[in-house]
C-alpha cells in the first residue's frame, strides 16, 4: 500500500514539476515577471550595506509544499532574521510564482537574481547547492533535505515548523509582545478544521500512534458537556470572541471561521490550546502559534519537536482518552500562578528554538561539512506518514 501511495505521489509531483514546459500561460507569466525585474537593478544591495544576503536557488518545486507554504515560510524566516532575499532566475521554479501562498513573496521585497554573484558575503539555500553556479562564491550553503525519519543522532539541522502563512503575511508575528498581554478569557480553546473524514486519517494512528483530531474532540465533548461551548454559526462568533468561558471554547472552521488576520489576537484569549494532530501528520501551525503567545499547548506529540516539549513545564501531554480528559481537567483547574509559569516557559521555548531569528541563527551555526549545512525541512516526518 505504501509503495502504491508513494508512486502516486511521485507521479503527481512529476506532473506538477514539468507541466510548466507545456503550458504557454506559464511561460507568458514568467516573461512578464522577468520584464518587471529587468526594469529594476539586477542587484540592489549597496556594497557598504550591513544587510545580510541570502540566495534561494531551487531546481525543483518540491520546496513549495502545500500551496507554496513551505517556500514562503523559509523565505520569511530569512527575511525576519535580517536577510535580504533573492531568488535565482530559473523558469521551472518561477513559473508558478503567482500560485497561492508562494505568491506572497512578491509582497515582501522579492528580487530576482540573474548573472554574477553579489560582491557581499551571502548564504546560498538550495535543494542541490553544488549544482548551483553560486556555490563556490557562497560564504555558506544550506542544502534542503526532504528525507523522513530524522532522529537526534542525525547530523542534519532540524528546521522548526512555521506559523501559518497568513500570520506572516499580515505581520501578526511582529506583534507578539503586545498580543501576549491579552486578557485570557477562555480556559481551554480549540480553533481550526475538524471534519470527521479529513481529520481521521489512518496514518495518524498507524504511523504516529496519536489520536486523530476528530476523535479527541469527540472524547472531550462527551466528557465535558456542560463545560463545552462550540460556536456554531458566524453570527455568534463576535459574541463568543468577546465573552469569558471557564471551560472549553471550540471554533471549528466548517461552522464558522476566524479570519487569518485576526487569528493570533483570538488565540491569545486562551490559557491553554488543544494542539491536536493535523491531517496526515501530527504537526500543526497552531501549535507554533500557541507557544509564541504563551498559550500552553495540550498535545500528544511533544517528542516530534527538537528539543522535545516537556510535560508540566511548557505543555501538557496526554497519551490516551483517559489522560486527555485528565490533563484538560487539570488545565481548567490550574491556579493562575502555576499557569503563568508554564506560559512563560512556552514563550521561552518559542523564542529559543522556533522564532525565525533564533531558527536561522541556529541553522547557520550548525556544524557544516566544509561550508555545506544540511537542513531537514520536516524533521518530524515518518516514512508513510505524509510527504515533504
Amino acid at each position: 500500500m505504501y509503495a502504491l501511495q508513494n508512486f502516486s505521489h511521485y507521479l503527481d509531483h512529476s506532473i506538477r514539476e514539468f507541466r510548466c514546459f507545456l503550458c504557454f500561460k506559464s511561460f507568458q507569466r514568467y516573461r512578464k515577471l522577468r520584464a518587471h525585474f529587468a526594469a529594476a537593478p539586477v542587484f540592489s544591495v549597496p556594497e557598504q550595506s550591513n544587510s545580510a544576503v541570502v540566495l534561494f536557488d531551487f531546481f525543483s518545486k518540491r520546496i513549495d509544499g502545500p500551496q507554496g507554504r513551505r517556500f514562503y515560510a523559509l523565505y520569511t524566516f530569512f527575511q525576519r532574521a535580517g536577510f535580504q532575499p533573492f531568488v535565482v532566475d530559473r523558469y521551472s521554479f518561477l513559473s508558478n510564482l503567482h500560485h497561492k501562498h508562494k505568491a506572497f513573496v512578491q509582497q515582501q521585497a522579492l528580487q530576482v537574481l540573474r548573472g554574477q554573484a553579489p560582491a557581499q558575503p551571502f548564504v546560498l539555500v538550495s535543494d542541490a547547492p553544488k549544482r548551483s553556479s553560486y556555490f563556490n562564491a557562497a560564504q555558506k550553503a544550506v542544502r534542503v533535505s526532504f528525507d523522513s525519519d530524522f532522529n537526534e543522532a542525525s547530523t542534519d539541522f532540524p528546521m522548526p515548523f512555521p506559523m501559518f502563512s497568513g500570520v506572516y503575511r499580515s505581520a501578526q508575528d511582529l506583534q507578539l509582545k503586545h498580543l501576549r498581554q491579552t486578557r485570557r478569557q477562555w480556559s481551554v480553546f480549540f480553533g481550526g478544521g475538524a471534519q470527521e473524514g479529513k481529520y481521521s486519517k489512518a496514518a495518524i494512528e498507524k504511523i504516529y500512534s496519536v489520536m486523530p483530531r476528530a476523535k479527541a474532540l469527540a472524547v472531550l465533548k462527551s466528557a465535558f458537556g456542560p463545560q463545552w461551548r462550540q460556536t456554531s454559526e458566524q453570527q455568534t462568533l463576535g459574541e463568543h470572541l468577546n465573552s469569558d468561558w471557564p471551560g472549553i471554547q471550540v471554533i471549528e472552521n466548517s461552522q464558522c471561521k476566524i479570519g487569518a488576520d485576526q487569528w493570533l489576537a483570538s488565540l491569545a484569549k486562551a490559557r491553554f490550546f488543544l494542539a491536536l494532530p493535523g491531517v496526515r501528520y501530527p504537526m500543526s501551525h497552531n501549535l507554533i502559534e500557541s507557544l509564541a503567545l504563551g498559550v500552553v499547548p495540550i498535545l500528544q506529540y511533544n517528542r516530534l519537536l527538537f528539543p522535545a516539549l516537556e510535560h508540566g513545564k511548557n505543555c501538557l501531554v496526554y497519551s490516551d482518552d483517559t489522560s486527555l480528559k485528565q490533563v484538560v481537567a487539570d488545565a481548567m483547574a490550574m491556579p493562575e500562578t502555576r499557569w503563568r509559569q508554564m506560559s512563560a516557559a512556552a514563550i521561552d521555548y518559542y523564542q529559543s528554538y522556533l522564532a525565525p531569528e533564533a531558527a536561522i541563527r541556529s541553522l547557520l551555526q550548525h556544524p557544516a561539512d566544509g561550508k555545506l549545512i544540511t537542513m531537514r525541512l520536516l524533521p518530524f516526518l515518518k516514512r508513510g506518514g505524509g510527504y515533504a
